[in-house]
């Protein structure tokens, strides 16, 4: 049994109504549970203007939403209806089960290095008012950090074997 993913903080009347701080959720690295927008409905005008792989720099298939969401986010609004339209099972082939599998405590901070690295790209090359671009980067700059003091005590202790 699976559980139901609530994306009430991009509903439209929130995110219509406040759309650059809802903006802001786009930046976020690691993400909250707005990655599942990518499983939506674009206008397809739009969404061939966004880089999927943005200069080449996306390394890993976990995370590799997050960048495309920013760039659609900077294109205009982001909504969800309350009705799911999609449900998605995790199983063990999935790329994105692998790489966690497989993939050491570095190696995940890596990857986590990597997106936040092209969201601040995205932010730099994004046609916004330089108040915006540094609410964006604050974003990133933020959570990224504060994944960053996590992880180093911890990969300290496994480093020394405490």
């Amino acid at each position: 049994m699976g559980s139901t993913i609530l994306l009430d903080n991009i509903r439209v009347d929130e995110s219509l109504k406040n759309w650059d701080r809802t903006k802001e959720l786009f930046f976020q690295n690691p993400t909250t549970n707005i990655f599942f927008c990518i499983y939506a409905v674009f206008r397809t005008h739009e969404i061939k203007k966004i880089k999927l792989n943005y200069k080449g720099l996306v390394k890993y298939a976990s995370s590799s939403e997050i960048p495309v969401l920013a760039q659609v986010a900077l294109k205009g609004p982001i909504v969800s209806i309350s009705q799911p339209l999609k449900f998605y099972r995790k199983h063990e082939d999935s790329m994105y089960v692998s790489e966690k599998v497989y993939s050491n405590m570095l190696e995940r901070y890596k990857m986590l290095l990597n997106v936040s690295y092209i969201l601040l790209l995205i932010t730099r090359d994004a046609n916004i008012n330089k108040i915006s671009k540094i609410r964006l980067y604050r974003q990133t700059i933020k959570k990224t950090s504060y994944e960053l003091i996590k992880f180093l005590p911890r990969y300290i202790k496994l480093k020394l074997k405490i």
